[in-house]
């Protein structure tokens, strides 16, 4: 419960390593200053409280630009020949499928407003697995999950060698935060195939589509409240709502109710998705 000011770019909940946090993102200056007066202080006015010199520091006159590590793209006829060297712990991403005709899906789980990508997919001390999906995964929604019962990771799996696709029911405001794909990729590994949202953030809903992940928002967000985790969830002809839908219907076969959700596409979006992700897309276009 205690207040600390930061100079990193984050404040998510517990990235200072501390669950109950209160974290501030201040500039170096603002933090020299509090320290200084023990009160979150404005450093400008350090000249009138301490008599210390406020510096003013002018842009350079150029800047120092090493591009020693870039390298030149390879001829066209050449480039089929370059070998790419993964390390052990690189693993070759995962390619997207394209979206069944008929949609069997399972509530993995049921969240509330303003989860974050850090909520999703948490960063910090697991960074060091970004390069390695399948052993980053395993920590997707981690902060939801309850010792002694199965991970979201865990149920996900299971879900997906049912061959039933997952489904994660979200608030308002869903994937707020970092832009990072991970978020998406992560989750698309583990067998998530739809996102229902009150609302998805724009950055992380276009993540969603370049991995295959249906995103849809409820057209009456009260029909968030005819979810619960764990229901069995249908969706038909997802393809002509891909492909054009404004709408699409989501049944919902444990509570035995039918919800409408919206499909908010742009054109080249709908394309992505129908390809199974900007991955396909790419290939797809680059064989075209």
């Amino acid at each position: 419960d205690a207040v600390s000011l930061r100079t990193f770019n984050r404040n998510f909940p517990g990235r200072s390593g501390t669950a109950d946090d209160k974290v501030y993102l201040v500039s170096p200056e603002t933090a020299v200053a509090a320290a200084l007066t023990g009160k979150i202080t404005d450093p400008r006015q350090l000249t009138g409280e301490l008599g210390v010199e406020y510096p003013r520091i002018g842009r350079p006159k150029e800047f120092i630009i090493d591009d020693s590590l870039i390298l030149s793209p390879p001829a066209e006829g050449k480039a089929a020949d370059v070998e790419i060297v993964r390390g052990p712990t690189i693993v070759k991403p995962p390619r997207g499928e394209s979206l069944p005709e008929r949609l069997d899906g399972e509530v993995l789980i049921k969240v509330g407003d303003k989860v974050t990508t850090d909520d999703i997919m948490p960063a910090g001390a697991l960074l060091k697995h970004r390069s390695n999906v399948p052993e980053y995964a395993k920590y997707v929604f981690s902060r939801f999950n309850t010792e002694g019962e199965l991970t979201f990771a865990e149920r996900a799996l299971a879900a997906k060698g049912r061959s039933r696709a997952g489904v994660i029911v979200a608030g308002d405001s869903y994937g707020q935060g970092s832009s990072r794909e991970h978020a998406a990729l992560c989750p698309m590994y583990l067998g998530v195939r739809v996102v229902v949202a009150k609302a998805i953030e724009r950055i992380h809903q276009a993540n969603l589509v370049n991995f295959g992940i249906l995103p849809l928002v409820f057209a009456d967000p009260a029909d968030y409240d005819r979810i619960e985790a764990a229901d069995e969830l249908i969706i038909e002809n997802t393809s002509v709502a891909v492909a054009s839908g404004e709408t699409i219907t989501v049944r919902n076969a444990t509570k035995g109710n039918d919800i409408v959700c919206a499909v908010r596409l742009a054109p080249r979006q709908r394309k992505i998705l129908a390809a199974g992700g900007l991955l396909n897309f790419t290939r797809r276009k680059g064989e075209g």
